[in-house]
């Protein structure tokens, strides 16, 4: 878990599961402890591998959910009135071909690394992982989370849904993401 962090980092290690677990104030330098996951303990944090490959339904929203690329994409006559059911079925079409097929770099993975305190305490260490091709790995922290559970609550709350997940995404949450709309039924 946490055995290969050097001695200076792990007060950092344990005062961030005490954030996590009981509120107290994130400490200052956890940039120190997250710059050496992405450099030193990089091979722990990917031993892990990724969690779930992620679609950010927002992003994806701004570039497919529209009356207009609906239109475009089926080859309709413009002047045909667009339901709900259409937009949500194209939608939910879209966001399985992001995910299967899509541009990688909008698919970041999810990694909750489990820190564990030096009292046997543990938290999760949250981030996101986007491959920029030759530029490499970006990885984006999320912070510590009492559970998996809490950060992917968290990561849901920026737009962020697990390929596992995608059958909870509700109507609603399609809908109000939708741009556009130019006629209704």
């Amino acid at each position: 878990m946490t055995s290969s962090l050097p001695s200076e980092l792990r007060p950092i290690a344990n005062a961030a599961i005490d954030h996590a677990l009981h509120g107290v104030p994130m400490p200052a330098d956890i940039t120190k402890l997250e710059r050496w996951f992405e450099v030193e303990g990089w091979d722990d944090l990917v031993s892990f591998c990724a969690d779930e490959i992620l679609l950010n339904l927002t992003e994806v929203a701004a570039m497919v959910f529209s009356d207009s690329a609906l239109i475009d994409y089926r080859g309709l006559d413009s002047n045909l009135k667009i339901s709900d059911v259409d937009r949500i079925e194209f939608a939910r079409q879209q966001i399985e071909y992001q995910l299967n097929d899509g541009d990688g770099c909008i698919n970041p993975s999810a990694i909750s690394y489990q820190l564990k305190s030096s009292d046997g305490k543990h938290a999760i260490f949250g981030c996101t992982v986007e491959i920029h091709g030759q530029g490499g790995p970006a990885v984006k922290w999320h912070g510590v989370f009492a559970t998996k559970a809490a950060f992917y609550q968290y990561l849901h709350s920026l737009g962020y849904w697990a390929r596992g997940e995608l059958a909870l995404i509700k109507d609603e949450q399609i809908l109000s993401r939708w741009y556009e709309p130019t006629k209704s039924k």
